[in-house]
């Protein structure tokens, strides 16, 4: 709760100087942006490096490989649903009311999630034969934050921009966070952007676990 806590005071502050006014509403769309970003890039590390990691565990016994996966994505969801606990006294300080537009947090967090676990599961492989991978991934999660919609929101990006921006599946996700806890009303956001971002995580389950099977037992060798 405290790393997102202070890292939203922070660009907040930051951007209060930048701007030289405040939007009471800023701290928790930056909240909510950090903790489904967090989440999905802690996942796509430790999924990454989840091989290696247990290479030893590997080599004693044979077990299903993707269990370290399953087990690191759903810590990590169960981690961001109760970091998304001091949610409710900022919705009571800003007065916003909940309504059933909360039940957009499903699909983002399991989107997200499906997301997060394709690519580490896929990034794991490569990992084992190319060790400099994780570093790769280091890389583009940390150019990721900034494209993802972290820290401003879909409303912020020009409107001839605003299609492509929501191409990523994680801006998408951490839009509907956002409306789910605002309102519908809220953002540009549309159903054509969440189904597609919704397939695309769904498809990349899919290949992630696909390319896992097919590889897993001719890359442990070299564990």
């Amino acid at each position: 709760l405290l790393e997102p806590l202070l890292f939203t005071a922070i660009l907040y502050a930051v951007f209060m100087i930048l701007r030289g006014q405040s939007d009471p509403k800023m701290p928790l769309l930056v909240i909510i942006g950090i903790m489904i970003f967090s989440c999905f890039s802690r996942t796509v590390s430790a999924c990454t490096q989840a091989l290696v990691n247990n290479s030893s565990l590997i080599a004693m016994i044979y077990f299903p490989r993707e269990i370290f996966h399953a087990s690191i994505v759903g810590f990590q969801l169960y981690k961001l649903v109760m970091s998304l606990l001091v949610i409710i006294p900022m919705m009571i300080w800003l007065k916003i009311t909940p309504s059933v537009t909360l039940l957009l947090l499903i699909p983002a967090i399991l989107g997200i999630g499906m997301l997060a676990v394709g690519i580490g599961m896929f990034a794991s492989i490569l990992q084992v034969r190319i060790r400099d991978v994780s570093q790769l991934v280091t890389v583009l999660l940390r150019a990721g934050f900034f494209i993802s919609g972290v820290f401003y929101g879909a409303e912020h990006v020009p409107p001839e921009w605003v299609d492509i921006h929501l191409l990523n599946p994680v801006a998408v996700y951490i839009e509907m966070s956002r409306n789910a806890i605002i309102g519908a009303d809220y953002g540009v956001l549309e159903l054509r952007h969440m189904l597609v971002a919704g397939a695309f995580s769904l498809s990349s389950l899919i290949i992630g676990m696909f390319f896992f099977k097919r590889n897993e037992s001719k890359v442990v060798k070299y564990l």
